[in-house]
Order: structure tokens, then sequence, then C-alpha cells
């Protein structure tokens, strides 16, 4: 088991299985996924003439994930009972808190590389739901969230929708982090974007 659990913790075992069934939307720590493709989703949002532009993120979301409806998901994909059983291992290890350690029924392996794979299989929940009824174009990098619509009117709802959707898999938004913003010539700052792009033709500029 042993052996096992460090294949998870790391992802090796796990990562290729989930990969083929994240959709386009999820961009973050990903295998061959940068900032930089987020990034040219806003140019080529802006170009499409979706320049209302509304960035939130999630409140706790690595501390918060269900382990429940988690297992669920990762059903969808692994049949195994043995990966299974360690993946549920995994999650029971438990969290430091003040020097002790807490078992709880939320979260994922704080400081684990499968973390972060583990928030994107969860938050491929949302990813669907915002396909399936939401408007606009969902941009989703981790657990930061940017919906490109095409009015100003559009951008208004979408924060109601996507606290919604997240209410339903037991999740908030962090409101202080929900803004909209119009890509109109000025300078734009998105929280995960570590470059500087100019998009010159499109009519704005993204920076950090």
């Amino acid at each position: 088991m042993g052996g096992g659990l460090r294949d998870l913790r790391t992802g090796r075992l796990s990562e290729p299985v989930f990969e083929a069934d994240f959709l386009d939307c999820s961009l973050g720590v990903r295998p061959k996924k940068a900032t930089q493709d987020a990034l040219q989703v806003l140019i080529d949002g802006a170009w499409r003439k979706r320049r209302w532009v509304v960035e939130t993120d999630i409140a706790s979301c690595f501390e918060t994930s269900s382990h429940d409806r988690l297992m669920t998901v990762i059903e969808e994909r692994v049949c195994d009972r043995h990966t299974l059983r360690l993946l549920r291992a995994l999650l029971r290890t438990g969290v430091m808190d003040n020097g002790i350690v807490r078992h709880r029924g939320t979260g994922t392996p704080q400081g684990g590389a499968i973390s972060p794979l583990l928030a994107n299989v969860y938050l491929k929940q949302l990813d669907r739901e915002w396909r399936r009824r939401g408007n606009g174009l969902l941009c989703r990098y981790a657990d930061d969230l940017v919906v490109m619509c095409e009015s100003e009117r559009e951008a208004k709802t979408a924060p109601n929708d996507l606290r919604t959707i997240r209410a339903e898999i037991g999740l908030a938004p962090k409101d202080s982090r929900t803004r909209i913003v119009h890509l109109g010539g000025g300078e734009v700052s998105i929280s995960w974007a570590s470059t500087t792009d100019r998009c010159a033709h499109a009519g704005c500029m993204l920076a950090t």
C-alpha cells in the first residue's frame, strides 16, 4: 500500500485517467497547460466580442470539497477497488491544525502534488454544469474563474449563476474577489496571469 499511496500523492497513478475527461475550459495545473493558454482564451474571447469579464474564485476550495462527492466523481473514471481504497485512505490522512492532526470529511491532502489534480476532478462538476446551463464562456484556472460575456447584462447574471452551481456542489464564492470588468482598451489585472500580453487588435491589455 505504501508504494501505491506514494504514486497517488504524486499523481503518477491517476493523472492520465482523469485528464481524458476534463473539459477544455479547465486550464490550470494540468500537463501541457499554462497561464498563456488561459490568456489566449481571453484574447480569443475579446476578438469574438466577449469583452465583459466576470472574475471570481472559490472560497477555501482545497479545504471544503466533500470527500463523499469527490469519490462519487472519481468513481466515474476509476472502478479498480484497490485504487479507490487507496484514494479514500489518502483523503482520510487528515490535516495539521495548530500542531494537531484533524480528520475531516472535506478537503484534499495538504501540500501533496495530487491535491490540485483532485481539485480539478471535483471542479469538473462545475465545468459540466456551466456548459449545460451557463451563459458566457467559462475559463477556469484551478479555483480561479473567468466568464467572458457579450453584454454587461449577461455579465451581471453570471455571478449568481456561478453561485448557484457552486452551492449545489458544496462550495462558496469568495465575494471579495468577485468583480466585473470591461476589456475596453485600458489595463485589466487577472489574478492568475503571470505574464503580460497585449491584445492590440482586440483593444485590451491583460497585465499583472
